[in-house]
């Protein structure tokens, strides 16, 4: 009887220990006493829970985590280029917490369904709506940045406008999800999602209103992937060209969108000289990078550091980035680990997608708008897709998910059943 009421007592604790776990992940502005603080206890909970897990179910964490390998692949590469990094030492401290994340993706794939994924993540970004509220009225210095035309933009308890609009664009889509599957929490979720839409607001940050307008659009594509069974393929291209004209009309177009509508020169506030210069130096050394974080923190980077905007991060000993993620995993990991990494994103998009066909599930379609969310904020203030971070958390777990729920629809058993159903609907339909 007490092992059984312990029990219930861990399953209840378990998920709030992975909540906040998830919200110290998602990158926090906090003191340096309290991150450190926090650093460790995360340490700590992501070795108990992965342990724990190992040996009460360590048959099922390695078949989850053996779902898909481009993901350990992608790992694997990071470890070896300790061997040619150009800042060995900083390349061996950071594989720490990227393989801690990973196996803490691991963990969740293994312990929690999609829609309970949902839930967490509800949670998290909860969490962080309502702080983000509290101290940018409380505290403005630390949850608002004041710039300097009378601009205001709200960061909340995030370290940057960006991650605190991308990360409420996430809680708004995921809140969207459980109001339509009729959740009977659905005032706290109504509420909830105006808080994450008025936070995407006050963020000022274009990219992710841009982020969040696209993620909506797919919301109608699922409903039409949804009507018939021979309808689905063309469905699905035409949607795909939908998005291929929006493309073409934007680049057609884009002096007009970028000065006009964003407020920004077309050298993208100076990015594109330093693109320019990361570029020629990441052909220096073309297949393999410069090593995990090792480009930034080495004498390769010394030029443009110096002779560039940088240098205000230089100078206030900030890590500086490319603020374009694929091209900071050519510079880290080169053209191997850019294409490994591509051809891991296009899998799991082609994976998502088939899903929604095969089983018509909503959970698939969340998947792939944070698939979409997480590849468009590469091109904007991210530092690298692969990362010790929340984002790296759930695309390592919807790898494995995707992986379970792919071979299973692979079954010959799932195939026939799934005739069954589509040809008992022809005969409705034809009654």
């Amino acid at each position: 009887m007490k092992t059984h009421s312990l029990k219930l007592i861990l399953n209840k604790i378990e998920p709030v220990i992975v909540t906040f776990l998830l919200l110290y992940y998602f990158g926090l502005n906090l003191p340096p006493v309290i991150d450190n603080v926090s650093k460790y206890l995360c340490y700590l909970f992501v070795g108990v829970l992965v342990i724990v897990n190992l040996i009460t179910k360590g048959q099922k964490f390695a078949y989850v985590a053996t779902r898909d390998l481009f993901p350990w692949l992608l790992l694997g590469l990071s470890f070896a280029s300790i061997l040619w990094s150009a800042a060995p030492e900083y390349t061996s401290d950071e594989i720490e917490p990227l393989f801690r994340a990973s196996f803490l993706g691991a963990y969740l794939a293994t312990r929690y369904t999609i829609k309970e994924h949902m839930w967490l993540l509800v949670s998290a970004l909860g969490i962080a709506a309502i702080f983000s509220i509290i101290f940018a009225l409380i505290t403005p210095d630390y949850g608002i940045d004041f710039v300097s035309n009378n601009e205001v933009s709200w960061r909340g308890i995030f370290t940057h406008k960006q991650y605190l609009g991308r990360q409420m664009t996430i809680g708004v889509i995921t809140c969207l999800h459980l109001l339509l599957d009729k959740s009977k929490h659905r005032f706290f979720l109504l509420g909830l999602l105006f808080l994450c839409l008025v936070l995407v607001i006050l963020s000022s940050s274009k990219s992710a209103l841009i982020l969040l307008f696209f993620s909506l659009l797919l919301f109608p594509v699922f409903t039409l992937l949804k009507q018939g069974y021979r309808l689905k393929g063309a469905i699905f291209i035409f949607a795909f060209l939908i998005v291929i004209s929006i493309g073409l009309l934007i680049t057609i177009n884009l002096e007009t969108i970028v000065v006009d509508l964003l407020g920004k020169d077309l050298t993208f506030n100076g990015r594109t000289t330093i693109w320019s210069l990361v570029l020629e130096k990441g052909w220096e050394r073309p297949w393999l990078g410069y090593g995990y974080s090792g480009f930034w923190t080495s004498d390769a980077a010394h030029y443009i550091l110096n002779n560039t905007w940088a240098v205000v991060a230089k100078k206030e000993g900030a890590r500086f980035h490319a603020h374009n993620g694929l091209i900071e995993i050519f510079l880290q990991l080169g053209l191997v680990g850019l294409i490994l990494c591509l051809l891991s994103f296009l899998r799991l998009c082609w994976r998502a997608i088939n899903l929604i066909q095969a089983t018509q599930k909503r959970e698939f379609l969340w998947i792939l708008q944070f698939l979409f969310i997480s590849f468009l904020a590469n091109f904007s203030e991210i530092r690298t897709f692969i990362e010790g971070g929340a984002m790296w958390v759930l695309y390592i777990s919807f790898s494995f998910l995707l992986g379970i729920w792919w071979k299973r629809i692979k079954s010959p058993g799932h195939n026939s059943q799934r005739q069954h159903h589509f040809d008992k609907r022809n005969a409705m339909q034809k009654i």
